[in-house]
Formats: structure tokens, sequence, C-alpha cells
């Protein structure tokens, strides 16, 4: 007895389990999703597992005839529709999870059935919303959401399918589907379908298809070779085919810009890439190898297009910014060839297919990189240093003969480049990269004219240690100003700028009194930019607002003019005389723009203005009268101090007047109701007063 009993057990536990037995087996309140995971797998099963399922019920002592009856014929896929729709009478929430199962699991018409049923419970929308959402959900369980959701005709579901229409990547039967049922079931909503994608993209779309169908027809025109006209009709009337039917194809279907702008630039940029590789092959026929080129790239430029554009998450923005890293990877590689050519001495040309070759690299990895890349102000910024010392390098790089043919466009390119790619890392800001430039320039030119003037005839050292200049000096440029606590701003650029500019106007000067030729383009490279460097460098010590420092030039400009004059009527080197003048003065402007006079630069600019005015009309006068010239610069200098003297007072007499001095000045009668009139006036400024003027039109 012990053995038969152990013997049926052991027989009993090795069965093997089975789709009814695991029904049989479910736990109370799991029987009914369980048995019909059980059918979806096992159809052959149905109708042991249906009187598992049967069991269930009765044992509980709670059977639903109805909802049993509903459930088996839902299991039969012979009755499955009818059981969808006697679940849906029922209203029974515990038929919400076997009308799930059977949506997700079962095929047609069952499954479409089933979500069609889910619209009598309220706790459906999240299924439906997933449902019609979900890109990788088959289509007909996606049309029948949409159904569905007009179906229940509630705001919320007029507010996912409104909402469902914005997102980009939604299938065109299924937006189309979308659209109508708004349209027929939510009639209030239908002006919302005038924005059914969050950027339109019809533009883009209009652009590629004007180029595909324009540019294939241009290309069968010339390589039909039947008429000289035929291009350039093909050209037309493909162009305003594409064009046309893009437009049409946008309006009905509209697509995400982003997603528009990636197919409509891959294909564009393929069909360069094509022509230039094209270029570059043998061929009895150049022009047809050119436009086979195209074609070739202009297919596959599409076709990737289309292909990638379900996994391409980029706005339009991004395209532009693979188009061009795409140029700018042709620019390197085409002028690398050209370089290399040079350097070889080789005859046929290979830049053409070079440059294509990057072309279509460049664009692919712009496509890959952009929309992982947010280009802001900074990133240009840096962009435009690293291209400024790329195109340095290619300018200066030391190079046997002198022969650097694309080098420069090579280093802009590549430095470019290379600023796109560490931008998202390194975002200097805008001080910082004033500060290399600056840099960069100060000593790129100071090493020029130190090697000038220790080497004068060797080019290859001037080159290399203006290029050690500029590495140097753009680095340390952009650290000192990095470190510096009182960032690059205007007053410091103004100030650097005409100190430098001074330098150079002293140095070019006294080397031509001095007669010192030879060594005139060493030390204009090199006083200035120390000048420039030193100033610079100070600039935190000498914080001089605009006003002032023009002030103060503007004086020192009168000293040269002065000095020039005197020297013309006292027959000394105008030149030597408009020097020391100009030092002179600009001396005596810096004391008078200083804190031990402050004088307020509304005087200065009205001493400017008075002296213009009072010099060039007795110039003038003087002219009229005499035609020696000391006559006309005497007249000229006595006039331009009298008017000095007269903007002086004046200047004074408005920076200590409490009130705003408006003098009315008459103007012509105008055969409009209105009367005009113009008047200076004092306006507050950052540091001093400014003079303005007031334009104001009454009795109109």
């Amino acid at each position: 007895m012990v053995v038969f009993v152990t013997t049926l057990f052991s027989v009993a536990w090795s069965q093997e389990s089975t789709p009814t037995s695991r029904c049989a087996d479910a736990r109370p309140g799991d029987e009914i999703e369980v048995c019909l995971n059980e059918v979806a797998k096992h159809p052959e099963a149905v109708s042991a597992v249906a009187s598992a399922l049967r069991a269930h019920i009765d044992r509980g002592g709670t059977a639903d005839r109805a909802l049993l009856d509903a459930l088996l014929l839902l299991m039969d896929p012979t009755t499955g529709v009818e059981g969808t729709e006697r679940l849906a009478a029922l209203a029974d929430p515990r038929a919400v999870p076997p009308l799930v199962h059977t949506a997700e699991h079962r095929e047609e018409p069952t499954a479409s059935a089933a979500v069609m049923a889910l619209t009598a419970f309220g706790s459906s929308l999240p299924h439906l919303t997933r449902w019609l959402r979900d890109e990788q959900q088959r289509r007909d369980i996606r049309l029948a959401s949409a159904r569905a959701l007009g179906r229940l005709g509630t705001p919320e579901a007029a507010d996912i399918l409104v909402d469902t229409l914005r997102r980009p990547g939604i299938d065109a039967d299924v937006r189309r589907t979308m659209a109508a049922i708004v349209q027929d079931d939510f009639p209030d909503r239908v002006g919302e379908l005038n924005n059914q994608v969050s950027v339109n993209g019809a533009p883009w779309v209009t652009a590629g298809a004007t180029w595909a169908l324009g540019y294939s027809m241009t290309a069968a025109g010339t390589l039909g070779q039947a008429d000289t006209a035929l291009a350039p009709l093909g050209a037309l009337t493909g162009s305003v085919a594409g064009g046309t039917a893009g437009y049409l194809y946008s309006r009905a279907w509209p697509v995400e810009a982003g997603n528009a702008a990636f197919i409509s630039s891959s294909g564009f940029m393929g069909t360069l890439s094509g022509m230039l590789i094209g270029a570059g092959i043998e061929s009895q026929d150049p022009v047809s190898t050119v436009y086979i080129g195209g074609l070739g790239g202009e297919i596959l430029g599409y076709g990737l297009g289309l292909s990638l554009n379900p996994l391409y998450e980029g706005r339009a923005v991004d395209s532009w910014e693979a188009m061009g890293i795409g140029a700018l990877t042709a620019a390197a590689t085409g002028s690398a060839e050209a370089f290399r050519q040079q350097q070889m001495g080789a005859s046929s040309s290979t830049v053409a297919p070079a440059a294509g070759a990057g072309l279509a690299v460049g664009t692919a990895l712009g496509h890959l990189a952009a929309p992982r890349i947010d280009l802001t102000s900074r990133h240009l910024g840096l962009m435009g240093v690293s291209s400024l010392y790329g195109t340095s390098v290619g300018l200066l790089i030391p190079i046997q003969g002198g022969f650097r043919r694309g080098m420069p466009t090579l280093g802009f390119s590549a430095g470019a480049l290379i600023g796109y790619g560490i931008g998202g890392v390194i975002e200097p800001e805008t001080d910082v990269l004033t500060g290399a430039v600056t840099g960069g320039a100060l000593g790129g030119v100071f090493g020029a004219g130190v090697a000038q003037l220790a080497a004068p005839a060797d080019p290859l050292a001037i080159q290399g240690v203006a290029l050690g200049g500029v590495t140097t000096g753009m680095i340390a440029g952009g650290i000192l100003a990095e470190k510096n606590p009182d960032p690059i701003d205007d007053r410091d650029v103004v100030m650097t700028a005409m100190t430098t500019s001074w330098a150079a106007w002293q140095t070019a000067g006294w080397s031509e009194v001095a007669e010192k030729t030879s060594d005139v383009p060493g030390l204009l490279f090199v006083v200035p930019s120390v000048v420039g460097a030193s100033n610079a460098l100070l600039s935190g010590e000498l914080d001089i607002p605009v006003t002032h420092s023009s002030a103060a030039l503007s004086l020192g400009l009168w000293g040269a003019y002065a000095g020039s004059a005197l020297g013309q009527i006292s027959s000394v080197d105008p030149l030597a005389a408009a020097l020391v003048g100009s030092d002179i003065a600009l001396a005596g402007g810096v004391v008078v723009m200083s804190p031990a006079v402050g004088a307020p630069p509304l005087v200065i600019g009205l001493a400017d203005a008075g002296g213009v005015l009072g010099g060039s009309t007795a110039a003038l006068g003087a002219a009229i009268a005499s035609d020696d010239p000391d006559t006309i610069f005497l007249a000229s200098l006595i006039g331009a101090g009298v008017g000095l003297a007269g903007g002086t007072a004046l200047g004074i007499h408005w920076h200590k007047s409490d009130t705003r001095r408006n003098i009315a000045w008459g103007l012509p009668t105008l055969p409009i109701p209105g009367r005009f009139s113009v008047s200076p006036a004092q306006l507050p400024g950052e540091d001093a007063p400014v003079l303005g003027i007031r334009i104001g039109l009454d009795q109109w």
C-alpha cells in the first residue's frame, strides 16, 4: 500500500504542466487573466481551458453566468468579436484585463473589437492613449484606439487626439484617421488641426521635393543629349512639379520640421557629394559623369534620410549644423588634398573627390552630433577663435619654398571643427575669448617684429616666430582674462586700440624722420604690440571711461594738426612738428581728463566741434582771399583756436546749467500740417552729461 501511494505521488509530481492545469491552479483573483494567457498561447486547448475557468467560477460560489458566457465566447477564436460585444454590454470592471489582453495578443478582427469594447469602461483611457502613441504598436490597434477615443467623446479624449497629432513620427494613415475623427466627433476642436505638429516642416518638404525632381529632370535632359534646351526645360519642369507635390503633401500630411529637414538636407548634401566625386572620375564625357555621380548621391542621400528618419530626434537647426559641419569637412579634406598634390607635384586632380567624400562623411557625423550639441553664443565664439588660430597656423607655419596651397583653408576649417567638438565641454566666457584673440594678435605681431629685426632675410624664421607668438599670446591672453576679476568691457577694448594705434603712429613717424626705413617693418610690429600688451595687462587698473579716453585722444590729434601747420609755416619738418605737437597735446589731454583736473567730456566735445567749425571756416575765407599756403594755415590755426575757446566756454556754461537748454531752430515750412523743431539737449550719461539733439513735431 505504501509503495502504491508513493508511486502514485511520483507519477503525479512528474506529470508535465499543461495549459488546463495552469488555468485550474491559478490563484483566486488571477484566474481570468491566467486562463486567457493560456488560450492566447495555446488556442488548440481553448475548450479544456474554458472548462477549467468555468470550474473556477462554480467553486467560488459567485457564479456569474453572463460574464462567464461572454468570456467563453471571447476565448473562442470563432466567436471572439461576439464576446467583446457582450463584455462591453455588461460593463463589468472584471472584463477590462481580458479585453486588454485580447487587444494586445489576438489577431484581427477580435483585437480591434476588444479595443472598441473598452470604451464602456472609464479605466480604458490610459490603455487607449498608450496604444495610440506607441510607434511600435500594430497599425490596426492604433487605428482602433483612435476610433475608440472618438466614441468616448470626452474632452480628455479630444485632448489626447489633438496632442498626438502635434507629435512627430505619426504614421500617415493614423494621422489621417485622427484628423477625420476630430472633425467628425469634436468639431469645436477642428481649428487646432491647422498646427498638427510642433514646428511645421512644409518649407523643408517643398524645398527637398523641388531639389530632388528638379535635379533629376536636369540630369535626364543633360544625359539624353537630345536637345540643348532639354536640360533647362527639365530643370524648370521638375522644380515646379516637385515643389507643388511637396507643398501639397505637407499640407495633407504635416511633417515635423526636424524630420523634414533631416531628409531634405541628406538628399541635398548627398547630391553635391556625388557630383564632386564624379568630377574626379576620368571620363570621355566629364559632364555626364558629374551628373551621374550626383544622381547616385541623391538616391543614396534621400534613401538614407527616409530610412533613418524614424530614428532621428533633431530639430531643423540641427540639420543646418550638420550641413555646416559637412561643408567644413569638405573644405578640410579638399584643401589637404590640394596641399598634398602641390608638394608631391601630382598632375591629376583628386581635390574634388576628396572634398565630396569629406562632405558626405562630415554631414553624416554632423547629423549624429548636432542633436546632442546645443550651440550657444559662447560656443560660436569658441569656434571663431579656434578657426582664427587655425587660419594663422595655415598662413604662418614654415614651409620651404612658401608653397602653401590650401593650408589657410585647411587651418580655418579644422579649427572650426575642433572648436565645435570641444564647445560642448568648454564654453569660455566672452571676455576670455576676447583676451585670447587680443593676446594672439599682439603676440603674433610682436614675434614677427622681433624676427624681422633679427633676421630680415629669413622668411621661415619670421613665420615660425610669429606663429609661436600667436600661440603663446592666445594662451596667455585667455588665462589672464579668466583670472582677471574685472571682466573685459568696452573701456578696455577702446583704450587698448587707441594706445596701440598711437604707438604705431609714433613709431612710423619717428622712423621716417630718422630715415631708418630699413627698421620700420620690425619696429612697427614690436613697439605697438608691446604698448598694446602693456595696456591690456593694466586694463584692470586703467579703468578709464570711453568718453574720457576719446576726449584725450582728440586733444592729441589737435596737437598733431597744430604742430604740422606751425611746421609748415616756420619751414620745419611738418611730420616732426606734428609728432612733437601730438605728444605734448596728448599729455595735456591726459592731465585735463585726469581726476586732478576732471574736465567734463561734454566740454571737450563742444571744444572739438568749435575748433573744427572755426578752423574750417577761417581756412575757407583765407583761401578765397589769398593763394598763399602760409596765410591759409595761419588763418586756420587762428580760427581753430577761437573755435576751441568758444566751444569750451559753451560747454562749461551748459555743464554748469541746472536745466536743459532747449533752443528752437527754425526750419523751412513744409507743406504738411505740422511744425518741426530741432533743439540741442543736455542728457544724463553714465559718467557725465552728454550732448544730444531733440527733434520735435507739434501741431500735427
